[in-house]
């Protein structure tokens, strides 16, 4: 195995240590990257437009792809946080049917109700988590994602020095 086999390892190592230092910065410049790449495409087309004097349906969709890419670049956080609040959300909603069925199962006096309960109960508090905190989740996954690459980069480390080949002497008669 050559040396060149260790690049990708450390690669991913010194991203994952990033993940885990600084989630919350890596998301926000990421998304305010994408945010300016989808401005500075939009605004173009909306230029080319004008310049060819296309029609206002023409221009509706650069348009409001350039709103989409300024409101990333000027408001990172809210847009990374629209994901877990709709998650949250629907966590939220599939609970409230679930308690419905609890209300029956206890009607119908249904031992099972209060393990059923129990579970609502606990993604009634995931999906809250979601609504009122989707930033620190989001960060939270994403260090969960960096520890794993950190730990496949250290295993792919060691790898490299298990196979890496020996060099043997031998001795001739």
């Amino acid at each position: 195995m050559s040396k060149k086999n260790l690049i990708s390892p450390l690669i991913l190592m010194v991203l994952s240590l990033c993940l885990l230092l600084v989630p919350g910065e890596i998301i926000t410049t990421a998304i305010q990257i994408i945010g300016l790449i989808i401005l500075v495409a939009s605004l173009t087309y909306v230029i080319i437009s004008i310049k060819h004097k296309m029609t206002n349906i023409v221009l509706l969709t650069p348009v409001i792809t350039t709103i989409m890419g300024l409101l990333m670049v000027l408001y990172p956080k809210s847009v990374i946080g629209i994901i877990p609040l709709m998650v949250g959300l629907w966590i939220l909603g599939k609970s409230l049917f679930k308690l419905n069925i609890i209300l029956a199962m206890k009607k119908s006096k249904d031992k099972n109700w209060i393990k059923l309960a129990i579970v609502t109960i606990i993604t009634t508090i995931l999906g809250l988590v979601l609504v009122f905190n989707p930033f620190k989740t989001v960060e939270f996954m994403l260090r969960i994602i960096a520890l794993i690459i950190l730990f496949y980069s250290i295993l792919d480390i060691i790898n490299y020095f298990l196979a890496k080949p020996k060099e043997v002497k031998v001795i001739r008669k």
